[in-house]
């Protein structure tokens, strides 16, 4: 099934306005108002939804869409529902149900503009630290900045995790030993730290609150799991109007492969309340156990600006947070300018050590580096 949002007053179709709870008219400039649910977006819990998934089985994999507008009949890109028709250019916005199982009930709207994100991008292209110096007049974005939805797990659990470790002390200990001064062979005292270990079991708790997952495999794991800084207190009711002129995609990790992975993140968030725990100036984890409980989740779309750009022949992808304007992308080094910051440390370094000698033999260091002459 495939939506459209037409003007109310003069029938042209629509796209969202960022920032706002409408769409805007192009033609005559009408606000379409958004109908906005004011309930929050609740959490569901994770292993009814793993229970009622096995029990459903998918009609077909395919989204096959029909535009309202001119009839055609074609398909979105893999793991989209929403985007243009390609035959009229109209926006469309495409039921998930026949391929997804699970549907978003969430949604973060875009509130960064299209010529801001240009903006931020272009700044953080200046910022970045050894960048080959063509870069900045080089690099180029290929094509316009794509409004891209994308999609997200949420997880809630509470935790309570069991562990056993080993608890550090540090102690000084003098020892003796024989060293030559002036000649003469002398005993002197000095003082080495030691650490006495002593073994602890003990148990920490942490309530975890909305560990996001992007359920998106489109972008490189670095540059989505840097994508955290999302403002989940202002999600709003998913409504396919908020779609309208962008391009949204489909989950593709599924419920309990993200829960893993929201699993691995907690842990060692939990690890460091278990070293906390242990106390002492060291910590060993011998190991720990954590059972979860009330474990939600919720499924969401948050908003980005994706495209690339070029440079010496290669593509590079970056994504703008469409809420704060943060940017995360790939990049290129300058080899060279990373040589020779690296001499010129080893430089600073061998200076210093010079500087720092009480007997230094100036005129046979002349000599060598003169060669004689």
């Amino acid at each position: 099934m495939s939506s459209q949002f037409p003007c109310k007053q003069c029938g042209a179709l629509l796209a969202y306005e960022v920032g706002t709870d409408h769409l805007t008219c192009d033609y005559c400039g009408f606000e379409n108002p958004i109908d906005v649910a004011n309930e929050a977006v609740e959490e569901r819990d994770y292993h009814q939804a793993l229970a009622k998934l096995s029990k459903q089985s998918l009609s077909k994999e395919q989204l096959s869409c029909s535009c309202p507008r001119c009839a055609a009949e074609f398909t979105l890109e893999a793991n989209e529902h929403a985007g243009e028709c390609p035959f009229c250019g109209s926006n469309i916005v495409t039921d998930t149900a026949s391929s997804r199982r699970i549907q978003p009930w969430g949604v973060l709207p875009f509130t960064v503009p299209r010529q801001e994100a240009r903006k931020q991008y272009q700044d953080w292209l200046k910022g970045l630290w050894f960048a080959p110096n063509k870069l900045k007049t080089y690099a180029r974005v290929e094509d316009k900045l794509v409004g891209m939805y994308l999609p997200y797990w949420t997880y809630d659990s509470r935790t309570r995790t069991l562990y056993q470790g080993m608890r550090g002390t540090l102690y000084h200990e003098p020892i003796q030993y024989t060293a030559v001064v002036n000649g003469r062979r002398v005993v002197q005292t000095r003082m080495v730290s030691k650490i006495h270990w002593r073994q602890v079991d003990g148990e920490v708790r942490r309530i975890f609150d909305d560990v996001p997952i992007p359920a998106s495999h489109s972008l490189p794991d670095k540059v989505r799991y840097r994508l955290t800084d999302w403002d989940f207190n202002q999600l709003k009711r998913y409504q396919e109007a908020y779609l309208s002129g962008f391009r949204s995609e489909m989950y593709q990790t599924d419920l309990d492969e993200g829960f893993r992975q929201a699993r691995g993140f907690m842990d060692q968030i939990i690890q460091s309340d278990i070293r906390r725990d242990i106390g002492g100036d060291r910590q060993r984890i011998l190991n720990h156990h954590t059972k979860h409980r009330n474990i939600t989740f919720k499924h969401i779309l948050v908003p980005t600006w994706l495209a690339t750009f070029r440079y010496n022949h290669k593509s590079y992808r970056f994504v703008v947070n469409a809420r704060t304007g943060s940017v995360h992308g790939e990049r290129p080094y300058s080899p060279w300018k990373i040589l020779l910051t690296v001499l010129l440390a080893i430089s600073i370094a061998l200076i210093l050590f010079v500087l720092t000698e009480e007997h230094v033999d100036w005129e046979r260091i002349m000599v060598e580096i003169l060669g004689g002459y």
